[in-house]
């Protein structure tokens, strides 16, 4: 047995054998979980014994004699729709304790008479040994029931019950709960129809008003932006009187008054921000069927998520200058848990002076307490800590965590228009969120004050997305209009759009109570006060994420303005690209008296000479554009693998991006610059290098430009991006990496030299192989490219029988491939089209994406392995556990769009529990076992992917 409570009063429980029912001699106590106790559940045994598969007929438990007091105590019960909730097994069945009918009462006029549930017939389904259906009969007959209206003298009332067993064997155990719970759902599948169509609905809506917001933000401040990056400096002092979100740069990131208590409020909302995603997150995966397992959940959830509040509130307090570092941490961790108490001990309080299971016993109390002192708050603080420090040690590395300077004395603040008062936007603010989940609210409240579970979270999970974006998306479209408004209190305010979702809150509070029939003084302030405490929750939810999406929308704007020298430098870009300054860069008007960083002088010494290049180029591909270059450069950044064989550039493939003129980018212009005047000087003097040597080439001239041949790389990415040609025309040759055999030949220097007869560890592969089409000849009986991934396996199918017994050709890039080899399979797929061209790489995730970045260059590629099934056949000792680099690399293949289009090497990533090496599959077939039997066979069998 379990509690007894009102139908309309669920949060006022009470124990069952607080009412005058046949209970034990010895009333025993059952375990309960922490969730179940907050939750007033108190488990005792009961008096109606049950074996497995046994029938019991209608048997007497006992017989109760009633006084008068019993007799009103029962009836008051019945009038106010109690109800008792008792467990078979875990199953859970709740039923009222009786009824008022007019049954058996000839005089319609008559008062109805009361009716005391007597006799429980408990029907329990059995699926081999285990409950899985418990129920009691609802039709309540004459035989279920006594009458107790009036109380006669020595009255006795006869408690008795019945069991039968049925077989269901269609129900799982595993599922037995769920069922038993769904099957009483008031709002279930017969609902669903309505609940889903309002949910798409608000869905709709939201996504309207989000688009609209977000079109107003991205054009109102993209033309802010674009039309102010383009002063030149004579009109800067003009800008500088015209009124707008410009003119706060110096005020903007000023703290906010009380920032101890701003800063431990926003680390209390990302604390409860990431315990509400977690509790949402577990519910999806349908584990909140156990009674009490939410509040369990939420529980143990908030004590791990205050690691992350001490850290955000102790970051963003040293980033905005606080001294009282401990102050911040110790009222960060009361911040919500200081309501919560006082909230908690008055109810409490109150519970026990009703004597009611909804006051926490003393055991209780003491592990709450123990689990906040020992956990939450030290977590708390450790997460301050590294907070407090990684704030120092970024201000430190990079300085000023804000983009603009702040001066001593404040601005003036003008008087703002209605629209524009801080009422206007926190009924906005409010408003529209809310309006993303109130219809939601409805199922939650009859759950959160009902006797039923909340089971619908992928839905709460979508309304509770739809509210942070919509708060976070109208908070920052309203500072926009403050900050305009030449306002920079704009913490605060930001911050308080969120609370103002809190308010609408609690007036649905409000109106869901009074559509309810709840009564009594427990009832009412339990319902009130904890959704006072609900709401406060909420407010510092939403008032975090509309803080930060704030936060990162201010420093995004205010970083494109942040410092003269930029808007000089950029000046000085444009002039020089518009032809002001052709001669001589130096004798720029605009150029900034204070860059004296050695990027801004290599630049400075750089740019006429590259830029008349890159003018030229443009002209020598008959650009029309180039007449008007524009102050930034569209690389066409490709992959090594787009550029093609003959040296063309795929442009059709290619990721585009702008490199501007500013600060960000000074560094990387200055290094895509210096590689372009590299090889303007090497094509002047007709010479051709390799990347190695033009890496020291120009490190000999600008040594603090490049560190490191990665660097110089990527310059030449940029190059060719920019110039749209291929390496080969710039004159920069592939350093030789992979190797050649097998039926084929090339003509040196008038005649045809066939590899089979040259060397014994192949032939590299050169840039002179792929200048003429006419130089190569293939073998008439070669009908495969074979691809090996690995130079050891090259060498040992070499000097095997296997270009005798099958005759082909063998290549190898020895690991990831270069470009050369990579231009050459692509090469004899052009002139040998019916050449099959098959990949033999490793079984684990570097063999998959070795053989991708082939495919990239050559599609006609196919896998012919290691497969899956290969492995199956060598011991499990051949292979080797997957460290943590190839779980991230097998988790990126998965993503990649030409892996997902392939569901069988879907599949064999997968598969990829452990990788299987080359070298264990040529030691499993022993001397040329791999050679003769295996890769024949696979071919032959046409196994590939």
């Amino acid at each position: 047995m379990n509690k007894v409570w009102p139908y309309s009063n669920p949060t006022e429980t009470y124990e069952y054998y607080d009412f005058p029912f046949c209970k034990p001699k010895t009333v025993m106590p059952h375990f309960m979980t922490l969730g179940q106790v907050l939750r007033g559940d108190r488990l005792v045994n009961s008096l109606y014994p049950m074996h497995m598969k046994r029938q019991v007929p209608r048997t007497v438990i006992c017989q109760r004699p009633m006084s008068e007091m019993d007799i009103l105590k029962f009836k008051s019960a019945i009038d106010q729709n109690y109800m008792f909730e008792l467990f078979v097994g875990e199953l859970p069945i709740d039923r009222p304790f009786g009824v008022k009918s007019s049954m058996g009462v000839e005089d319609a006029k008559a008062p109805e008479r009361y009716f005391l549930v007597n006799y429980l017939d408990f029907i329990i389904g059995y699926n081999e040994r285990e409950v899985v259906s418990a129920n009691v009969t609802r039709e309540l007959n004459p035989e279920h029931l006594v009458d107790i209206t009036e109380w006669k003298e020595n009255m006795v009332v006869q408690f008795s019950y019945s069991v039968h067993w049925t077989p269901l064997p269609h129900i799982p155990p595993s599922q037995a709960l769920e069922l038993q719970l769904k099957s009483t759902m008031p709002h279930g599948h017969s609902n669903m129809d309505i609940h889903w169509l309002a949910i798409i609905n608000s869905f709709v809506l939201m996504l309207l008003i989000l688009s609209l917001f977000l079109l107003i933000i991205i054009r109102v401040v993209r033309s802010d932006l674009s039309r102010y990056l383009q002063i030149p400096d004579e009109e800067l002092n003009a800008v500088e009187e015209e009124t707008g979100w410009k003119l706060l740069h110096a005020d903007v990131f000023r703290a906010p008054k009380h920032r101890l208590f701003f800063c431990s409020a926003v680390g209390a909302g990302a604390q409860l921000t990431s315990m509400m995603f977690m509790v949402v997150l577990v519910g999806c995966i349908g584990t909140y069927y156990q009674r009490g397992a939410v509040a369990s959940a939420a529980v143990i959830s908030y004590m791990v998520t205050a690691l992350l509040g001490g850290f955000v509130s102790a970051n963003l307090y040293q980033k905005l200058g606080g001294e009282k570092w401990a102050w911040n941490i110790f009222i960060t961790a009361l911040c919500f848990m200081g309501p919560a108490f006082l909230i908690w001990s008055f109810l409490n309080t109150v519970a026990i002076f009703y004597g009611s299971t909804a006051a926490f016993p003393f055991p209780t109390i003491l592990l709450m307490f123990a689990m906040w002192a020992c956990v939450t708050f030290p977590l708390t603080v450790l997460g301050g800590i590294i907070g407090r420090h990684r704030s120092i040690k970024q201000a430190q590395a990079e300085g000023s965590p804000f983009p603009c300077k702040t001066n001593k004395l404040a601005r003036e603040i003008p008087a703002c228009r209605w629209y524009q008062s801080p009422i206007t936007q926190m009924f906005a603010s409010g408003f529209l969120p809310f309006s993303a989940i109130y219809i939601e609210l409805h199922y939650i409240f009859n759950s959160v004050w009902g006797p039923r579970i909340y089971f619908l979270y992928g839905i709460l999970l979508l309304a509770f997305t739809m509210l942070l974006l919509v708060a976070g998306t109208v908070t920052v479209l309203f500072t926009y209009f403050h900050l305009n408004a030449e306002d920079h209190r704009w913490w605060w305010r930001a911050f308080c759009s969120g609370v103002a979702v809190s308010v609408f809150f609690y007036l649905y509070c409000i109106y869901f109570f009074l559509q309810t029939g709840m009564t009594g003084f427990l009832q009412c302030s339990f319902f009130f006060l904890y959704s006072l405490l609900a709401a406060h929750g909420i407010a510092l939810t939403l008032g975090c994420v509309s803080f930060y999406c704030t936060y990162f929308f201010v420093i995004y704007i205010y970083s494109r303005i942040k410092a003269a020298a930029t808007r000089a430098l950029i000046s000085q870009q444009i002039c020089v690209l518009h032809g002001a300054c052709r001669e001589d860069p130096r004798t720029c008007p605009h150029q900034a008296s204070t860059s004296s960083t050695t990027v801004v002088m290599a630049v400075e010494r750089l740019t006429h000479n590259v830029l008349r290049c890159v003018v030229d180029a443009l002209k020598s591909a008959q650009l029309s554009q180039a007449k008007a270059a524009p102050a930034a450069v569209l690389l066409f950044e490709p992959c090594h693998s787009l550029i093609q064989e003959h040296g063309a550039f795929a442009a059709a493939t290619d990721r585009r991006r702008r490199l501007s003129f500013t600060a960000p980018h000074w560094r990387r212009l200055a290094r895509l610059w210096a590689a372009l005047d590299a090889v303007h000087r090497l094509n002047k003097a007709e010479r051709t290098c390799t990347q190695r040597e033009l890496f020291y080439r120009a490190i000999s001239d600008c040594r603090e430009l490049f560190g490191s041949q990665s660097v110089m790389d990527r310059a030449l990415r940029d190059a060719v991006g920019a110039l749209q040609v291929g390496r080969p025309h710039l004159g920069i040759l592939t350093a030789e990496k992979g190797l050649l055999a097998g039926d084929i030949a090339f003509k040196d220097p008038s005649a045809f030299a066939s590899l089979a007869a040259q060397g014994s560890s192949g032939t590299s592969i050169s840039e002179s192989m792929l200048k003429d089409d006419n130089n190569i000849q293939i073998g008439e009986k070669a009908k495969v490219v074979l691809v090996v991934e690995k130079d050891t396996i090259f060498q040992h199918l070499l000097h095997s029988r296997l270009l005798a017994a099958l005759p082909m050709i063998l290549v190898t890039g020895r690991g990831y491939p270069d470009l050369l080899t990579r231009r050459f399979l692509q090469k004899l797929h052009r002139i040998a089209p019916h050449l099959l061209q098959l990949y033999l790489g490793d079984f684990d995730p570097d063999g998959v994406a070795i053989y991708l970045l082939y495919r990239t260059s050559c599609e006609q590629l196919r896998l012919l392995g290691l497969h899956s099934d290969d492995v199956k056949k060598l011991p499990v000792e051949a292979g080797v556990s997957l460290s943590k680099r190839d779980h991230t690399l097998q988790a990126s293949l998965l993503r990649r769009e030409e892996v997902r289009r392939n569901p069988l090497l879907t599949d064999e990533i997968r598969s990829m529990t452990r990788k299987f090496e080359l070298e264990a599959l040529h030691a499993a077939y022993a001397d040329e076992g791999m050679a003769l039997k295996f890769i024949p066979d696979k071919i032959k069998a046409s196994s590939w992917i």
